[in-house]
């Protein structure tokens, strides 16, 4: 599930409603600061050397911010406890697992059905804080031994288009095993060891240097 333009479309009175019920602070002086650092925003325009007149946001967060990738989070983290998809424990003993990274959420399923439910209730919420689900983004897909004929999944007032893989943080998941990620794994690995093979191998480079190239070329 991808969220479309989360940062633009956060409801901000759900938002302060949300930081509350969490008890982030004992004494709500955080979510005080908070409430007014949304509270009678006004932003200005720069480009080149030109500003805008000012003119006053009413939803969404400041993506220039520090606390905006925290608020997006706790918008989120709201989201998925009133959802009432099981959050706790693992795939392998309930019928559905929530993975959530940054405005990107992923429900992992055993059953069609209870794909379907999560994905309704979740969007339900979602809009309740002012996200929207991005459709033509959010894609879903089968992993099973056994093939499946289905090409598009209906939740709700979605349709949800079928893929065979996707990369997820730098990972490439695919809908039949993972030969493919091993074999993209093992393409990059060859191709920095043979960037970096005479610098390694060299007798005038410095110990020191060919480990920091090792650091962050070849073990990142």
């Amino acid at each position: 599930m991808d969220v479309e333009a989360a940062y633009d479309s956060v409801n901000e009175d759900q938002l302060l409603i949300a930081t509350v019920e969490f008890k982030i602070s004992k004494k709500e002086k955080l979510t005080d600061l908070t409430t007014e650092t949304l509270n009678n925003l006004r932003c200005r325009v720069k480009m080149y050397n030109d500003l805008s007149e000012q003119f006053t946001t009413y939803r969404g967060l400041t993506q220039a911010d520090a606390l905006a990738c925290q608020l997006l989070k706790i918008a989120l983290e709201n989201v998925i406890r009133d959802s009432s998809v099981e959050k706790r424990g693992t795939i392998y003993f309930e019928s559905t697992q929530i993975l959530a990274y940054s405005g990107d959420i992923d429900i992992l399923y055993t059953f069609e059905r209870a794909v379907k439910e999560a994905f309704i209730n979740t969007d339900k919420e979602a809009q309740k804080m002012g996200l929207r689900i991005n459709e033509t983004t959010t894609k879903f897909m089968d992993v099973t031994m056994i093939p499946t004929n289905t090409k598009r999944l209906k939740a709700g007032n979605n349709t949800i288009e079928k893929i065979s893989e996707f990369k997820y943080l730098g990972i490439l998941i695919t809908s039949n095993n993972l030969n493919t990620e091993i074999q993209h794994i093992l393409q990059l690995t060859n191709r920095c060891y043979l960037e970096l093979r005479k610098q390694l191998s060299s007798h005038y480079t410095r110990i020191s240097i060919k480990l920091k190239r090792y650091k962050t070329s070849v073990r990142q």
